[in-house]
This record gives C-alpha cells, sequence and structure tokens, in this order.
C-alpha cells in the first residue's frame, strides 16, 4: 500500500516539490543537520509514491558534515590525501585532557579547576580557527594570542596537541574539513545544493569550492505564517499552556504538522514532557505511547539503567555516599535483593542510624556482611555483600591496563551486579542499553589517546563519555515536534510554537570563547563572538521561522526567577493575543465532577490492643502527648523517618559519648563526699579514664571509621564538658549515688512499660532524687498540662518504690550547665522546692508535691489508656511538635492546615521555642534512654 493511501490527508514537514528542478539536475542536497537530511528523505519517498511510481532511485541527500567526511574518506582511499586515523569527538576531547593535563604539571601554569571544562573550550577554539582558516603561524596574528596569558597558554597546549595527532598519525574532522579545502590533483564531478543554511564556514565554503562544479541555494519558502505574541506570567504556566494547546489541535486536526521550539534548558524539557504525557494520557501503561517526537535527549548518564550500572561500578572506589548505596538497593537493574524484604528494609534503617553521610567500601562490605549473618529464612533476600565480596576479592582490578581491558572488566563487574536485572527492559531501555555499549566501544577507541590506566582513571574515562553522549530514542514519526531552535529551521509547520522569547534571551548573549582573542574573533566574524552577530543570527532564525509555518505563536514570560522581562525586540511585527486554553478533560468527567460533592471521613480509631500486648518506653507515652497518631504511626505502623546523614558522629552518637562518660565517672566517684575530697589530680586522671572508655565504647558502636584526630576533638570536648559539669555537682548538698543505669518494669494503665533510670541520688535525710541526664535545653513547663510534652522523668518518679524527692534533668550544655527540676527537697541549685510559683506559671491548680505525683499519675495513665484502645488523632500539642515529627507525608497535617480556616488563621510557629533537633532529642532518638522498645 502506497504511503498516499495510508495518509491522503498528510501535511509534510518539508515541501519536496520547489527542490525537485535541483535533485533532476543531479545535485546531491546538502542540509545543516542530520534530522532535515532524513525528514528529506521521507518526504522525497512520499512524493514518489503519490506519483505512483513502484520504484525509484534514493534521494542523494545528506548534512554538510556527514557528506565533507565521506569525501575525505573517498580521497584517502585514492590517495589524494595523507592517510590518518579520524579522532571520534570523544577520542578528541581526551586527548584535549590529557595534553592540558600534561601542562598542568609544569610549575609555571595556571592551575585549571574544571579540566573538562577547558578541554572542551580549547577543542572549540581550535575547531574555529580552522573553520575560519585563521593560521597560528602568522606573525600578528600570534603576537594578539601571546598579548592574553589564557590565550598563550591555549598556543602551547596546541602546539602540543598537534604534535601528539602528528606523531601517532591523527586527525580531527576540523583537519579533515581542512585538508579537503587544499586537495589537488582531483576532478570537479560534484554538484550540490545547500537547504535551510543560514551560514557556512569559511573552510566549508572552500571544500564545496574545492570539490564542487557549482553549489546552488534551494529556493526560500513561499510561506508567511500569522504571528501571534502571548505572555504568561512565569515558566510553568507557558509549558502547561503549550502542552494543552498541542494535545487539543493533535485531537481536533490529527494531520496538521505541530512545532515546538524550546529553549536549551533541560529542565524545561523534563517539564514540558510530564505535561504533554499529562495531556496525551500518556504515564502508566501508556507512558510509550507519546504521539510526540523529541529531538534533545538526556545524557546517557542521567538514564536509569545506565546510572545505575555506573553506580554499581563506582563500588570499585574507596567509598561510596549513603544515598548512593539505598539507590542501589532501590535499583531493579542490579541485583542486590528484594527491597521491600524485611532484611534491606532494615539494613537501610541501620545505614541511616549510622548517621554517616559517606561509607569506605570495605567498612560498608563488613556491615553489610554482619548484617547477612543475622538473616531469618523466610524473608531473607539480601545479597549487597556477596556483591561487595566478590569485588574485593578480584585481583583483576590491580594495576594497569588498556582501556579496552577494563571495558571487559566492567562487562564482568555488571554481571557480578546481575545487570541489567531479570524483569525485561522496554523499547527505551533496550535502546539505552545499546547506546551503553557503544559507549564501552568508543572507551576501547581510547587505547590510541591514554595507553594502560589504572582503575579510578578508566572509570573517569566511561564516565564522562556517558555524560556526553545524548541518549535520544527512536520512536514513531509524529505531527507533534518538540525542537531546538536550529533543529526546527528548515522544517514546515501548520503551527508552530516558539518559547523562551524574553528579550534577555533572543537575540542572546554573546559568548566569545576566552581562549582567542576577541579581535581575532570580531575580524574573523566568528560565531557567537558579538551582540551584533548574535542579533543577525536570531533575526535570520526567526524569519525563517516566520516563512515555515501557516500560524506561528512565540511566547516570553513576564519574569524569570523574580526578574521581570520584557518581549524580545525582534517580536515588533508579531500582534499580541490572550491564549486561553480550556483544560482538556473529557465531558464524561467534567459532568460528574460538576455533580460530586466532598465527603469527609474522621478516621482516627485505631483497632484497640490487647493489654496484655501493649508494651513500650517512656517514648511511646511522649510520642502519645505531642500527638496521638505520631504514636500510633511509630509504635503501631513501625513507621520512622530516616534521620540526617552528617559528617562525624551524629547528635544522637555525641549525647550517647557524653551520657556513657557519665556514667563510669559516677561509677568510680559515687558520692558527693568522695567527689569533695579527691585532688584536682584525681578528678582529672578520672575524667580522663572516664572519656577515654566512652569513646572506646562509642568506636565499637560505630561501623565507619573516624580519624585519630576526630576522635582526639571528640574526647577533648567531652572532657571539657564534663569538667564544667562537675564544678555544678560540688555545689550540691551531701548525697550518695544509689543506682546508675537501673531498669524497672512499670504497669501504666494498660501498657506496660520497660524503664532505664539514668541515676537516682540519695540524700542524708533519705530522701531520693531521680536524674535523667540532657544536653539540650530543658524545661520544667513540659512536665504540667493535661498532656505533659515530657513525660520521660514523670514515669520515672512513678517507678520508684516511694515518693521521690525531686525529679531533675542534669542538663550538661556548654556554658550553660546546670540543674533542673522541682520537688519537695533543697539543696539543689536550679530544682525549686517551692512549687506553687511553677504550677501558677503553667496555669495549673495549686498542690503539693505528692498530690502533684498523684495528679500526673492520672494523667500518664489517660494517655496510656488512649493508646490501648487505639485514640490516633492528628492533633499536635503545639505547632512546634510538627516541626521535627516527619511523618507529615503520612499524617497531611499541613494539606489539613492549609485547608482548614480555623488553623490557618493560627499565628506562626514560635522560632523562639527549644530546638527539638538538639543532642538532646537525638540521645533519645538512638538511646531511648536505655528502654527496650516493644
Amino acid at each position: 500500500m502506497s504511503q498516499e493511501s495510508k495518509h491522503p490527508d498528510r501535511h509534510p514537514f518539508y515541501d519536496i516539490a520547489p527542490l525537485v528542478p535541483l535533485i533532476e539536475e543531479g545535485r546531491t542536497l546538502l542540509t545543516p543537520n542530520n534530522r532535515l537530511a532524513l525528514r528529506l528523505k521521507e518526504e522525497w519517498n512520499w512524493y514518489q509514491s503519490r506519483l505512483g511510481k513502484k520504484v525509484w532511485a534514493t534521494l542523494p541527500v545528506a548534512a554538510l558534515e556527514s557528506w565533507l567526511t565521506e569525501q575525505w574518506r573517498s580521497a584517502v582511499a585514492c590517495g589524494l590525501l595523507e592517510s590518518r586515523q579520524r579522532l571520534s569527538r570523544a577520542q578528541e576531547l581526551q586527548l584535549w585532557r590529557k595534553v592540558i593535563g600534561q601542562c598542568q604539571q609544569d610549575a609555571a601554569s595556571r592551575p585549571i579547576i574544571n579540566l573538562a571544562g577547558t578541554a572542551e573550550l580549547a577543542c572549540k577554539a581550535r575547531n574555529a580557527l580552522i573553520d575560519a582558516q585563521v593560521s597560528l603561524e602568522h606573525g600578528a596574528t600570534r603576537r594578539h594570542f601571546e598579548q592574553d596569558s589564557d590565550c598563550a597558554a591555549f598556543l602551547r597546549w596546541n602546539t602540543l596537541f598537534e604534535a601528539q595527532l602528528s606523531s601517532a598519525g591523527l586527525c580531527t574532522a576540523a583537519d579533515c574539513r581542512a585538508a579537503l579545502s587544499q586537495m589537488q590533483g582531483h576532478d570537479k564531478n560534484h554538484s550540490a545544493a545547500l537547504v535551510s543554511f543560514e551560514d557556512i564556514a569559511a573552510v566549508a565554503n572552500a571544500a564545496l569550492a574545492n570539490l564542487c562544479q557549482d553549489v546552488a541555494h534551494a529556493p526560500e519558502l513561499p510561506r508567511t505564517a500569522q504571528r501571534r505574541m502571548a505572555a504568561f506570567n512565569d515558566k510553568y504556566q507557558e509549558l502547561k499552556t503549550i502542552a494543552i494547546w498541542a494535545a487539543d489541535i493533535h485531537r481536533k486536526q490529527p494531520q496538521s504538522t505541530i512545532g515546538i521550539v524550546l529553549d536549551g534548558a533541560p529542565q524545561n524539557r523534563h517539564a514540558l514532557e510530564q505535561l504533554l504525557r499529562r495531556e496525551f494520557d500518556c504515564l502508566g501503561e501508556n507512558y510509550n505511547a507519546l504521539p510526540v517526537n523529541f529531538s534533545s535527549g538526556l545524557p546517557l548518564s542521567q538514564v536509569p539503567l545506565v546510572r545505575d550500572a555506573l553506580l554499581a561500578l563506582a563500588y570499585t572506589r574507596q567509598s561510596v555516599a549513603t544515598v548512593d548505596v539505598v539507590a542501589t538497593l532501590h535499583s531493579r537493574f542490579l541485583q542486590t535483593g528484594n527491597v521491600h524484604a524485611g532484611a534491606t528494609q532494615r539494613f537501610i534503617r541501620r545505614l541511616y542510624d549510622e548517621g554517616a553521610a559517606a561509607w569506605s567500601v570495605s567498612d560498608l562490605r563488613y556491615f553489610a556482611d554482619r548484617h547477612a549473618r543475622n538473616k531469618a529464612a523466610p524473608e531473607y533476600d539480601f545479597y549487597l555483600h556477596e556483591c561487595l565480596a566478590a569485588l574485593a576479592s578480584n585481583p583483576a582490578l590491580k594495576g594497569s591496563k588498556l582501556p579496552c581491558d577494563w571495558a571487559l572488566q566492567f562487562h564482568a563487574i555488571l554481571d557480578n551486579w546481575g545487570w541489567p536485572g531479570s524483569t525485561g527492559l522496554d523499547s527505551l531501555e533496550f535502546q539505552q542499553l545499546q547506546a551503553w555499549y557503544e559507549v564501552v566501544d568508543t572507551l576501547r577507541q581510547m587505547d590510541v589517546i591514554e595507553g594502560a590506566v589504572e582503575l579510578p582513571r578508566a572509570l573517569e574515562l566511561l564516565r564522562l563519555l556517558c555524560e556526553e553522549t545524548v541518549s535520544q530514542p527512536l520512536t514513531q514519526d509524529s505531527n507533534v515536534q518538540v525542537l531546538g531552535p536550529l533543529e526546527a529551521a528548515g522544517l514546515q509547520f501548520d503551527h508552530l510554537w516558539i518559547t523562551g522569547m524574553e528579550a534577555s534571551n533572543w537575540p542572546g548573549a554573546a559568548r566569545p570563547n576566552p581562549l582567542i582573542p576577541h579581535s581575532v574573533q570580531s575580524h574573523y566574524a566568528m560565531p557567537r563572538a558579538t551582540p551584533d552577530s548574535e542579533r543577525r543570527f536570531a533575526q535570520n532564525l526567526l524569519e525563517r521561522f516566520c516563512h515555515s509555518a501557516v500560524e506561528l505563536t512565540a511566547s516570553y514570560c513576564k519574569q524569570i526567577d523574580g526578574a521581570p522581562e520584557l518581549p524580545s525586540a525582534l517580536l515588533s511585527g508579531f500582534t499580541p493575543v490572550q491564549v486561553a486554553v480550556q483544560q482538556s478533560f473529557p465531558a464524561a468527567w467534567q459532568t460528574e465532577n460538576s455533580g460530586a460533592a466532598l465527603a469527609l471521613l474522621d478516621d482516627f480509631q485505631a483497632p484497640p490492643q490487647d493489654s496484655g500486648t501493649a508494651q513500650g518506653g517512656s517514648r511511646l507515652l511522649e510520642d502519645q502527648s505531642q500527638c496521638a497518631f505520631r504514636a500510633f504511626a511509630r509504635w503501631r505502623l513501625r513507621v520512622q523517618p530516616l534521620p540526617d546523614s552528617v559528617v562525624g558522629l551524629s547528635p544522637a552518637a555525641r549525647g550517647s559519648l557524653l551520657h556513657d562518660a557519665l556514667q563510669i565517672l559516677w561509677y568510680s566517684l559515687r558520692s558527693h563526699t568522695a567527689l569533695m575530697a579527691a585532688s584536682q589530680e584525681g578528678i582529672n586522671s578520672a575524667l580522663q579514664a572516664a572519656v577515654a572508655e566512652a569513646i572506646n565504647l562509642a568506636k565499637k558502636r560505630r561501623h565507619c571509621a573516624l580519624s585519630a584526630v576526630y576522635w582526639d576533638l571528640e574526647a577533648e570536648r567531652t572532657y571539657t564538658a564534663l569538667q564544667e559539669w562537675l564544678a555544678v555537682e560540688r555545689a550540691r548538698a551531701p548525697f550518695i549515688v544509689q543506682s546508675l543505669e537501673q531498669d524497672f518494669q512499670l504497669q501504666v494503665g494498660n501498657l506496660q512499660l520497660r524503664l532505664r533510670i539514668d541515676r537516682i541520688d540519695e540524700l542524708e535525710d533519705g530522701a531520693v532524687v531521680i536524674i535523667d541526664y540532657k544536653t539540650g535545653k530543658s524545661r520544667t513547663s513540659d512536665w504540667l498540662g493535661e498532656r505533659p510534652a515530657k513525660p520521660q522523668l514523670l514515669l520515672y518518679g512513678l517507678a520508684v518504690p516511694e515518693c521521690a524527692g525531686a525529679l531533675a534533668f542534669a542538663q550538661v550544655r556548654s556554658g550553660d550547665s546546670r540543674f533542673v527540676g522541682i520537688g519537695s527537697v533543697a539543696g539543689i541549685p536550679g530544682v525549686s522546692s517551692d512549687i506553687e510559683p511553677v504550677l501558677r506559671r503553667a496555669g495549673e491548680a495549686s498542690a503539693t508535691w505528692e498530690a502533684l505525683n498523684r495528679r500526673w499519675r492520672e494523667r500518664l495513665r489517660r494517655l496510656a489508656n488512649d493508646y490501648v484502645q487505639g485514640k490516633a488523632m492528628v492533633d499536635p500539642l503545639a505547632p512546634q511538635s510538627c516541626l521535627w515529627c516527619g511523618l507529615q507525608p503520612l499524617c497531611r497535617i499541613d494539606r489539613a492546615i492549609d485547608s482548614s480556616p480555623e488553623t490557618s488563621a493560627q499565628g506562626a510557629v514560635d522560632h523562639d521555642a527549644d530546638h527539638p533537633a538538639s543532642d538532646e532529642r537525638a540521645r533519645l532518638i538512638a538511646h531511648d534512654d536505655g528502654e527496650v522498645s516493644s
């Protein structure tokens, strides 16, 4: 069946008819890019089938760069030019990196921060000079270079670069064009026609003149578009309107050609694709059915398949980030086990509990191996340790090898990881896999540039190649095209929309190459060298767009990143319009939605717990007091937000270190009398011993190694804090330390609690004082109210056999160490024996110390019973209760606040409140006061 019968109303992207006379003259059509060349071939085939032909000659068309390369190869084969190996773009860049790196070894050279970026600038500079036919041997030109330090450095690099090309028999694409322009002894047996060119480099013009009898220019397109200009408040509104506009036209006029010219910002490309998928209903199962072609792609290193391959290879380095370890476990392309299995989830939790931002690979292997030994079938599905062990035992990863040999090792490593997985690849992923193999083949070609290298260098080469390779999936041709400005030039559309037409963006700013003197760039009219050349280029390109479409819309944003914007001055002939495109919802859905009523369901009651199984520690009741839903989520659903990674010890680990040092110190002192009787030398010795033992305990708990200098700093910090705290202890009345880290069982209502009290002191009159160490700020007001914010010490008071004489926080805080508490005994600075003022400030009814303890018992019993009965209201005690909870995605308190007129009227969060993420809170998370959670 002919294409005409398939598409009787087909609208072409290029009208081939004006080119037919040039084709019949036997001319080769030359285009600025491969995209237009392929489009002309398709339009030619469709044109021939429409004439009823069954067989026809292939259209002689090619991109100019490809055609000149083919002519150079033919000339080399015929002996007209010297035979040299032509470098690919990747090889050329790598040779520049190598050359510049060698020059950097000279002590007189200026340091370069971004070697890869500098190499790309140098590569562009040399190619621009060749394209403009500028000779660096010319005395005046060379003097211009020598007057600027950066340009003079380029001269040195270029000399070494060309020396390496000559010695190895290599050349670049620019060298091929220059060779063709100077070739002699050949016949000019070509005729060419240039299609949709704005400008051609001087060396390409010379090559064409040397190869062709004559060169014609294709006739300009006859169309004149209706020109419209639209303004939008921001980029998202602009892209959203474009997506709705394209989907609406495509549904109403499926044969119309639609073009969207997008600026080069990658984030705009991603946003537009997502919006188009939503409008064309191509999310989920229809993901691969999007009827849109994108000319731009993603760097291959960013597509998930290749990103995870590079991630697996990165384990050959010395260290790996914690987030990358978690990404490895989540990857469906790497066989590390079932990420949803309990073993893997526990491992991820333990990773974050360590608090390390990065792991050495050896520490990670040991940590994963220890975790795997605790496997509990049948839920065990965890294999990370096996993959890491195979890497560690591979002797082939040592020493220097050629890149081609490292390519084989990389494949072996990925096989060990089970890459690319066992779940099967879709069509896009299969294309990405093929692109990966092509990149690995390019790595093999680096032998001639690099020679033998070690593993880190080979891996860096591979990563750079993946970053420089664009992944552009092959999809079915579509009437909706998303292109860059240069790719859209020359194509024809029924509807064309150009984005980013702000005055600051179109024409773009001049970007002269910093490695070529500006005077040289201006003299030879090099691209992007001056504002005038940029303006001419933008004006010509826009004029070409105006002749390429029936309807042309140019849009701009009124502000970008908060800065006001104006439309481009080149849009002076465009008619301002208000683009009002309705959201494209199906009519049936709109009908149902208009008659729908919002139903609210209050579901704050969880299934009650059996009183015999309800267990926990003091943290459970604190969560229930702060917010009932928090207690339900953390203790019933076992949902815990992952802690943040830190460099060095986490606040939790630092709090535990100080806690351990205090316990060890009082195990040796035991009483106020011993403290007062000890000499300063004896106290210093006891402090040093306590700190040293606490540091050793911290090292044993930590699986990520830290330097000796870091531990010395932590020891010094802890020693200073203990010295400051002993000064507070000396100011007290005499006491004996009755117990340290004592465990208690406490029944509160229907809830069984397991507690561990830091310290209990006995005074001279027999009264006991219960002490809990804290490194954050402490307040007795947190014990009052119907829902005590910090019920931990209150529970400790209920746990001892008799009513405690006082409850006190031992606030060990640099510059603010003191006791904070209340009770019925005197002689402890910071512990008030007059509780009436404390109760009045909190709005509490007057009570004796014994009555207050009974009041606390009743309130805690009520909280415990609420938890056991399943009460799980999203009801934070105070605004700051939500600041560091981490469960907002689950309880959706933010949405509730946004939609509730009552809560939205509440004041802002009190930022002067004590920071809950202090060392105190961190120690509670990790240590939980020594209690064992259920």
